[in-house]
């Protein structure tokens, strides 16, 4: 028997008696079941380049039932597999607590009906996204989608001070090590073994990148951004040009929350980011939407236009949506799309006095997811 015969006879016998124990692993053993220890919010499970994403199937989360398909997005009305437009932010934008017909991209599809558009349009709001996964998720699964306009409203996640940064957090899960632990991860045999070398690790690991995500932190830490300023508007800038290589049209919202409605805080730490999403918004010549502005132009009143100090309310979605057609249509849409335009990266100096970190408490300004 030569050399590579061995080899290969050695790697089948490998192979077999692997598939042996993780057959004889899954009928005897079961991993703990995370999702029944974290049962607190949104519960979103571990994603190997995202970070973590939402878990397909059919879920009550605070109090509405949500339908999240195979790819991790929210279903509801008015979807569709033709081109669509495609809504992209974090919790506000998937319409927490919302029931399908309230949420934005609901209304979005609405409204454009009403004035005899017909277009689906569908969700790509992650709770807790910051442009950062937005881009990743668009480069895996939305350009895909062929979308004819993108609503995009990352920006409260981006800004929030937080226990983690997410340029480090991604930049581990993207290292081939970690890719690998992640496929491993699949393996029953795997995290027995991983249980019995590191018990308590093993206990612990709803605080790693491949545990349950919750939402849950010490009122009292201390935090830095998830993405600093100019990451964010480096991040935002890149998806509107390749928007604009793909033909794609794009309208920003800058989101509302109850205080920039009743303008009851003069100095946020949110503030670096509206800023930076305007001037992008200007570099790329798309337009941009300030919700909290049309609100208070429109007479819609923070009570009325949330759930909670920070998620719009189905009332608050109808106002949104309107604001985003009427900024279409002065940008010169049904006819022309929006569609970025091709100039060079925006060169800006971002100023954040906030760049350090700030205790939880001390300002109002931490965003949440």
């Amino acid at each position: 028997m030569n050399v590579t015969r061995q080899i290969c006879y050695s790697l089948t016998v490998t192979l077999l008696i692997a598939l042996f124990l993780e057959v004889v692993t899954r009928t005897v053993w079961s991993p703990p079941n995370w999702a029944d220890a974290l049962d607190v919010g949104t519960q979103l499970i571990p994603h190997p380049t995202r970070i973590w994403a939402l878990e397909p199937g059919t879920h009550t989360q605070f109090g509405v039932e949500v339908s999240i398909d195979e790819n991790g997005l929210r279903t509801g009305l008015n979807d569709t597999s033709e081109p669509a437009w495609l809504v992209l932010g974090d919790s506000s934008f998937f319409g927490h607590g919302l029931a399908d017909a309230d949420t934005l991209h609901a209304q979005l599809s609405t409204q454009l009906n009403q004035i005899g558009i017909e277009r689906g349009v569908r969700c790509a709001g992650v709770p807790g996204y910051s442009i950062l996964q937005s881009r990743i998720l668009l480069d895996e699964l939305g350009w895909d989608l062929n979308p004819e306009i993108l609503v995009i409203g990352n920006l409260w996640s981006d800004n929030n001070i937080d226990h983690f940064v997410d340029a480090k957090w991604l930049d581990a899960l993207h290292k081939p090590t970690a890719q690998m632990i992640s496929t491993f991860r699949r393996s029953h045999l795997f995290l027995w073994l991983w249980a019995q070398l590191r018990p308590a690790g093993f206990e612990e690991r709803k605080g790693d990148p491949q545990a349950k995500i919750s939402w849950l932190r010490d009122p009292n830490a201390s935090g830095q951004r998830r993405v600093a300023v100019e990451d964010y508007a480096s991040a935002l800038d890149q998806v509107l040009a390749e928007a604009g290589r793909r033909g794609v049209g794009v309208v920003l919202i800058q989101p509302a929350n109850v205080y920039r409605v009743d303008q009851s805080v003069d100095e946020a730490t949110w503030d670096p980011y509206f800023f930076a999403m305007a001037e992008v918004g200007r570099h790329r010549d798309v337009p941009v939407l300030d919700a909290a502005a049309y609100f208070r132009a429109f007479g819609l009143s923070s009570q009325n236009g949330f759930i909670d100090e920070l998620h719009p309310s189905g009332l608050g979605n109808q106002y949104i949506a309107q604001g985003v057609l009427l900024q279409l249509q002065a940008s010169g849409w049904p006819a022309e799309r929006p569609i970025p335009n091709q100039k060079p990266p925006i060169e800006q100096t971002w100023q954040d006095p906030w760049a350090d970190g700030v205790d939880f408490e001390a300002n109002t300004g931490g965003g949440t997811p």
